[in-house]
């Protein structure tokens, strides 16, 4: 992309599938990242109630970067697709100043059956797990303080 491109200043994205200490993907530079969550914090704004839908994520590429909309959904869907392929092999996804997706594996256990009481067994699973990276977690507790709850 040409310096004039709005993609001249997005994130690099690094794949070293079994390298690494997480084998997986790693997006580095958070401008992007931080100017998406500055949008996405007007979004919400608009429509407090309401969660962000991934209609939201394509409105706001499409209005930032001046793509058509079918460009901007083939944006969020190829990404989307990445993190969901990546996790589904136990690839570890990590976006600086955002956060960090893995797939954590949980043992067969014995549960109950809350109506019941009985105990029935529970089959060992895979489950998507996210963790907060720490400027996201300072940027939506500063939000918070903000609006006077501290």
């Amino acid at each position: 992309t040409g310096s004039g491109s709005p993609l001249a200043h997005a994130p690099t994205v690094v794949h070293a599938p079994g390298g690494g200490y997480n084998g997986g993907w790693k997006i580095l530079g958070s401008q992007l990242v931080g100017e998406a969550t500055h949008d996405l914090v007007k979004v919400t704004e608009k429509c407090k109630s309401q969660a962000v839908t991934k209609a939201d994520l394509i409105a706001v590429i499409a209005d930032k970067l001046k793509f058509p909309w079918a460009r901007a959904e083939l944006l969020v869907d190829t990404v989307f697709d990445c993190i969901e392929q990546s996790m589904s092999r136990g690839e570890k996804i990590e976006i600086r100043g955002f956060g960090t997706f893995q797939v954590r594996s949980y043992r067969a256990y014995r549960g109950r059956n809350p109506r019941t009481g009985a105990i029935v067994p529970v089959k060992p699973k895979r489950l998507a797990f996210f963790k907060v990276g720490k400027e996201l977690r300072e940027r939506v507790n500063h939000g918070r303080r903000s609006t006077g709850a501290s």
